[in-house]
């Protein structure tokens, strides 16, 4: 229960940061932020993320042939080896969506439609008991002291 009187303190604060970094932003000279700017951003985190984090670097993953193969100034992308690597390197991104008609969608709109899908449908998971009485305790402690 306590969690869940807590879910509706933490939309609120999720809301006055979007508010703030909105006020940020637009200090700043630049556009406002909006949801679908922050779902961008942090597609585009994980996908480098996952860039870093699962390189192979072997033989077969790495290969000076392919390379003396496509020489200077060529490309990669009409080579075999590229060509039976890059599946593996392609991360689903929301910048590669396809609508019904076959073509790319705007990568705008599909974060728009994911950033309403999270804030409408997203459940966290209830805290333990004795976690949820720890974090009660803190907060707790932090409201006596911020209020003297």
């Amino acid at each position: 229960m306590w969690a869940e009187m807590r879910l509706d303190r933490l939309t609120t604060k999720t809301r006055e940061a979007l508010v703030a970094a909105q006020q940020n932003a637009a200090d700043r000279g630049n556009p406002e932020v909006y949801p679908e700017h922050l779902m961008l951003g942090d597609d585009i985190l994980r996908r480098a993320r996952y860039a870093v984090m699962d390189i192979d670097v072997d033989d077969e993953s790495v290969t000076l042939d392919a390379i003396a193969e496509v020489g200077p100034g060529g490309h990669f992308l009409g080579n075999r080896h590229t060509r039976r690597h890059m599946r593996g390197a392609v991360v689903p991104a929301l910048t590669h969506q396809l609508g019904p008609d076959g073509n790319a969608r705007e990568p705008v709109e599909v974060a728009r439609e994911r950033a309403e899908e999270l804030w409408r449908d997203y459940r966290p998971e209830p805290l333990e008991e004795d976690k949820a009485a720890e974090l009660a305790r803190i907060l707790k402690a932090a409201d006596a002291e911020l209020r003297g």
